[in-house]
């Protein structure tokens, strides 16, 4: 019958449409991952470009204050970096509160007390036998 047969034709075009479109995809792969390849350790306009989008991607363009404005301006914005960085571990306020000579006995005082954990000779030897198959599987998992 007529409608079966144009059902037919239809399936086998879009199979070969779809083989068609899966070469080209393939080609195209094959020939960007070459093209990396062959200019991946040269300076030229393939790095700038990908440094470029990298570098944009990773800068802040906006920030908000801590008085709660928004802020594009890039001065303004290292410096609400600095302040946050700053209270975040409190340098100068340590400097205020505790002189280095404090801080210096404190670090003695706790270091000649440390008492590191030590391994028994059978956890040292155990951690020397070599990895088996199975414990990476296991680990991988």
């Amino acid at each position: 019958d007529q409608q079966d047969q144009t059902y037919r034709d239809l399936i086998s075009n879009r199979r070969q449409l779809s083989e068609l479109i899966e070469s080209k995809h393939a080609r195209t792969i094959r020939r960007t991952r070459a093209f990396f390849y062959m200019h991946a350790n040269k300076g030229g306009k393939l790095l700038v470009r990908m440094l470029r989008g990298a570098q944009s991607r990773a800068q802040v363009h906006a920030l908000r204050t801590t008085q709660g404005t928004l802020t594009q301006f890039p001065e303004e914005i290292a410096s609400e970096f600095q302040r946050f960085y700053t209270q975040l571990y409190n340098t100068r306020g340590d400097e205020d509160r505790i002189s280095r000579t404090t801080r210096k006995t404190d670090t003695t005082d706790y270091l000649v007390g440390f008492q590191p954990d030590t391994l028994t000779p059978e956890e040292a030897e155990e951690l020397d036998t070599p990895i088996t198959e199975e414990e990476l599987k296991q680990a991988l998992k």
